[in-house]
Protein backbone atom coordinates (compact mmCIF):
# COMPACT_ATOMS: atom_id res chain seq x y z
CA UNK A 1 0.00 0.00 0.00
CA UNK A 2 2.72 2.50 0.79
CA UNK A 3 4.75 1.61 -2.19
CA UNK A 4 1.12 2.39 -4.29
CA UNK A 5 0.87 5.33 -2.78
CA UNK A 6 4.13 6.90 -3.31
CA UNK A 7 3.94 5.90 -7.28
CA UNK A 8 1.11 7.43 -7.45
CA UNK A 9 2.32 10.51 -5.53
CA UNK A 10 5.92 10.62 -7.90
CA UNK A 11 3.29 10.08 -10.86
CA UNK A 12 5.61 9.54 -13.88
CA UNK A 13 7.78 6.40 -13.78
CA UNK A 14 6.71 2.77 -14.27
CA UNK A 15 5.32 0.62 -12.18
CA UNK A 16 4.43 -3.37 -12.10
CA UNK A 17 2.70 -4.45 -8.99
CA UNK A 18 3.38 -8.30 -8.46
CA UNK A 19 0.91 -8.57 -5.40
CA UNK A 20 -2.62 -7.55 -4.37
CA UNK A 21 -2.87 -4.43 -2.45
CA UNK A 22 -5.77 -3.55 0.39
CA UNK A 23 -6.06 0.24 1.01
CA UNK A 24 -6.54 0.74 4.82
CA UNK A 25 -6.44 4.80 4.66
CA UNK A 26 -7.40 7.36 2.53
CA UNK A 27 -6.03 7.90 -0.82
CA UNK A 28 -5.14 11.09 -1.82
CA UNK A 29 -6.14 11.96 -5.91
CA UNK A 30 -3.48 13.16 -7.70
CA UNK A 31 -2.22 13.91 -11.29
CA UNK A 32 -0.36 10.36 -12.85
CA UNK A 33 1.63 10.90 -16.20
CA UNK A 34 3.85 7.65 -15.77
CA UNK A 35 2.03 3.91 -16.20
CA UNK A 36 0.72 1.27 -14.02
CA UNK A 37 0.58 -2.20 -15.30
CA UNK A 38 -1.59 -4.44 -12.57
CA UNK A 39 -0.56 -7.81 -13.67
CA UNK A 40 -4.21 -8.68 -13.35
CA UNK A 41 -3.53 -8.19 -9.65
CA UNK A 42 -6.66 -6.37 -7.44
CA UNK A 43 -6.80 -3.15 -5.67
CA UNK A 44 -8.64 -3.49 -2.83
CA UNK A 45 -9.57 -0.31 -2.19
CA UNK A 46 -13.12 -0.80 0.50
CA UNK A 47 -14.30 3.07 0.86
CA UNK A 48 -11.24 5.03 0.18
CA UNK A 49 -11.41 6.23 -3.17
CA UNK A 50 -13.84 8.64 -1.96
CA UNK A 51 -12.48 11.50 -3.76
CA UNK A 52 -10.94 8.91 -6.91
CA UNK A 53 -7.99 7.49 -7.92
CA UNK A 54 -6.57 10.00 -9.80
CA UNK A 55 -7.66 13.89 -10.52
CA UNK A 56 -5.47 14.45 -14.17
CA UNK A 57 -4.64 10.96 -15.46
CA UNK A 58 -2.11 11.19 -19.17
CA UNK A 59 -0.77 8.10 -18.94
CA UNK A 60 -1.74 4.40 -18.80
CA UNK A 61 -3.53 1.90 -16.78
CA UNK A 62 -3.43 -1.61 -18.08
CA UNK A 63 -4.34 -5.19 -16.45
CA UNK A 64 -5.66 -3.72 -13.17
CA UNK A 65 -8.69 -4.61 -11.22
CA UNK A 66 -10.63 -2.47 -8.90
CA UNK A 67 -12.40 -3.92 -5.93
CA UNK A 68 -14.15 -0.59 -3.82
CA UNK A 69 -17.81 -0.31 -2.58
CA UNK A 70 -18.36 2.90 -1.78
CA UNK A 71 -21.82 4.37 0.67
CA UNK A 72 -23.26 7.50 0.67
CA UNK A 73 -20.52 9.91 -1.15
CA UNK A 74 -21.45 13.67 -1.33
CA UNK A 75 -20.16 15.37 -4.73
CA UNK A 76 -20.29 18.66 -5.76
CA UNK A 77 -18.21 18.48 -9.37
CA UNK A 78 -17.37 15.97 -11.74
CA UNK A 79 -16.25 12.10 -10.14
CA UNK A 80 -15.38 8.94 -11.68
CA UNK A 81 -13.12 6.18 -9.09
CA UNK A 82 -10.46 5.66 -11.49
CA UNK A 83 -9.60 9.10 -13.08
CA UNK A 84 -11.76 12.55 -12.76
CA UNK A 85 -9.82 13.62 -16.14
CA UNK A 86 -8.45 11.09 -18.80
CA UNK A 87 -6.13 12.06 -21.52
CA UNK A 88 -4.04 8.48 -21.40
CA UNK A 89 -5.00 4.96 -21.55
CA UNK A 90 -6.97 2.30 -19.27
CA UNK A 91 -6.86 -1.04 -21.03
CA UNK A 92 -7.75 -4.33 -19.68
CA UNK A 93 -9.11 -2.99 -16.31
CA UNK A 94 -12.10 -3.73 -14.49
CA UNK A 95 -13.61 -1.61 -11.55
CA UNK A 96 -16.46 -3.83 -9.76
CA UNK A 97 -18.41 -2.27 -6.32
CA UNK A 98 -21.26 -1.09 -5.13
CA UNK A 99 -21.93 2.62 -4.91
CA UNK A 100 -24.04 5.61 -3.33
CA UNK A 101 -23.98 9.37 -4.31
CA UNK A 102 -25.63 12.21 -3.24
CA UNK A 103 -25.22 15.39 -5.42
CA UNK A 104 -25.13 18.65 -3.74
CA UNK A 105 -24.36 20.94 -6.84
CA UNK A 106 -25.69 23.76 -8.46
CA UNK A 107 -23.54 23.30 -11.62
CA UNK A 108 -23.33 20.68 -14.18
CA UNK A 109 -21.99 17.00 -12.49
CA UNK A 110 -20.49 14.13 -14.70
CA UNK A 111 -20.50 10.87 -12.41
CA UNK A 112 -18.26 7.99 -13.64
CA UNK A 113 -17.30 4.61 -12.93
CA UNK A 114 -13.59 5.18 -15.01
CA UNK A 115 -13.55 8.75 -16.22
CA UNK A 116 -15.53 11.64 -15.48
CA UNK A 117 -14.16 13.18 -19.04
CA UNK A 118 -12.55 10.64 -21.23
CA UNK A 119 -10.45 12.30 -23.92
CA UNK A 120 -7.98 9.35 -24.44
CA UNK A 121 -8.24 5.74 -24.47
CA UNK A 122 -10.76 3.06 -22.87
CA UNK A 123 -10.14 -0.41 -24.28
CA UNK A 124 -11.42 -3.93 -23.15
CA UNK A 125 -12.52 -2.83 -20.02
CA UNK A 126 -15.32 -3.35 -17.77
CA UNK A 127 -18.06 -2.59 -14.99
CA UNK A 128 -19.55 -5.08 -12.66
CA UNK A 129 -21.23 -2.52 -10.95
CA UNK A 130 -24.65 -0.87 -8.92
CA UNK A 131 -25.33 2.68 -7.94
CA UNK A 132 -28.01 5.10 -6.57
CA UNK A 133 -27.42 8.59 -7.30
CA UNK A 134 -29.54 11.27 -6.21
CA UNK A 135 -29.89 14.91 -7.34
CA UNK A 136 -30.64 17.33 -4.26
CA UNK A 137 -30.27 20.69 -6.38
CA UNK A 138 -31.76 21.72 -9.36
CA UNK A 139 -28.55 21.07 -11.60
CA UNK A 140 -27.76 18.60 -14.08
CA UNK A 141 -26.48 15.51 -12.97
CA UNK A 142 -25.05 12.58 -15.36
CA UNK A 143 -24.65 8.65 -14.13
CA UNK A 144 -22.60 6.39 -17.06
CA UNK A 145 -20.03 3.38 -16.13
CA UNK A 146 -17.36 4.30 -18.47
CA UNK A 147 -17.57 8.05 -19.20
CA UNK A 148 -19.39 11.14 -18.44
CA UNK A 149 -18.02 13.23 -21.45
CA UNK A 150 -16.40 10.94 -24.43
CA UNK A 151 -14.38 13.06 -26.42
CA UNK A 152 -11.85 10.01 -27.08
CA UNK A 153 -12.63 6.34 -27.66
CA UNK A 154 -14.18 3.91 -25.77
CA UNK A 155 -13.66 0.19 -27.61
CA UNK A 156 -14.18 -3.20 -26.71
CA UNK A 157 -15.40 -2.65 -23.02
CA UNK A 158 -18.77 -3.70 -21.32
CA UNK A 159 -20.90 -3.35 -18.29
CA UNK A 160 -21.75 -6.66 -16.70
CA UNK A 161 -24.43 -7.30 -14.36
CA UNK A 162 -26.01 -4.43 -12.22
CA UNK A 163 -28.43 -1.57 -11.90
CA UNK A 164 -28.43 2.17 -11.85
CA UNK A 165 -30.95 3.76 -9.62
CA UNK A 166 -31.63 7.29 -9.68
CA UNK A 167 -33.60 10.65 -8.45
CA UNK A 168 -33.40 13.53 -11.25
CA UNK A 169 -30.23 12.33 -13.22
CA UNK A 170 -29.47 11.37 -16.60
CA UNK A 171 -27.95 8.04 -17.17
CA UNK A 172 -26.35 5.73 -19.68
CA UNK A 173 -24.66 2.61 -19.71
CA UNK A 174 -21.62 3.30 -21.24
CA UNK A 175 -21.30 7.29 -21.54
CA UNK A 176 -23.88 9.97 -20.96
CA UNK A 177 -22.39 12.64 -23.72
CA UNK A 178 -20.56 10.81 -26.63
CA UNK A 179 -18.14 13.70 -28.62
CA UNK A 180 -15.87 10.82 -29.84
CA UNK A 181 -16.27 7.43 -30.67
CA UNK A 182 -17.87 4.25 -28.79
CA UNK A 183 -17.45 1.23 -30.76
CA UNK A 184 -17.72 -2.43 -29.70
CA UNK A 185 -19.40 -2.29 -26.10
CA UNK A 186 -22.05 -3.63 -24.41
CA UNK A 187 -23.96 -2.94 -21.91
CA UNK A 188 -26.13 -4.95 -19.43
CA UNK A 189 -26.74 -2.56 -16.69
CA UNK A 190 -30.69 -2.19 -16.18
CA UNK A 191 -31.50 1.87 -15.90
CA UNK A 192 -34.19 2.24 -13.30
CA UNK A 193 -34.99 6.20 -12.16
CA UNK A 194 -37.40 8.67 -10.74
CA UNK A 195 -37.59 12.42 -10.64
CA UNK A 196 -38.99 14.43 -7.63
CA UNK A 197 -38.70 17.61 -9.45
CA UNK A 198 -40.85 19.06 -12.34
CA UNK A 199 -38.26 17.51 -15.27
CA UNK A 200 -38.10 14.58 -16.87
CA UNK A 201 -34.73 13.11 -16.87
CA UNK A 202 -33.42 11.06 -20.01
CA UNK A 203 -31.79 7.09 -19.85
CA UNK A 204 -30.25 5.09 -22.52
CA UNK A 205 -28.57 2.10 -22.68
CA UNK A 206 -25.49 3.25 -24.67
CA UNK A 207 -25.58 7.28 -24.50
CA UNK A 208 -27.96 9.74 -23.49
CA UNK A 209 -26.56 12.55 -26.16
CA UNK A 210 -24.47 11.38 -29.52
CA UNK A 211 -22.39 13.90 -30.95
CA UNK A 212 -19.98 11.53 -32.31
CA UNK A 213 -19.51 7.67 -33.51
CA UNK A 214 -21.72 4.75 -31.88
CA UNK A 215 -21.17 1.50 -33.81
CA UNK A 216 -21.19 -2.16 -33.54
Amino acid sequence: ESELKKAAKKGIRCYVLENDITLTGDWIAKDFKGAIYGAGHTLFAGGYLSGGMFENLSGVIQDLVIDTDMDKITISQNYAILAKNSTGIIKNCMISGDFEFESYSDEEVYVAVFAATNSGEISNCTAKVSAKINNNRSSNVFLSAFAGVNNGVIVDSKTLSGKFEADTVDMAGIATLNNGVISDCENNISVSQTSSKEWHPNSAGVCVTNYGTVEN
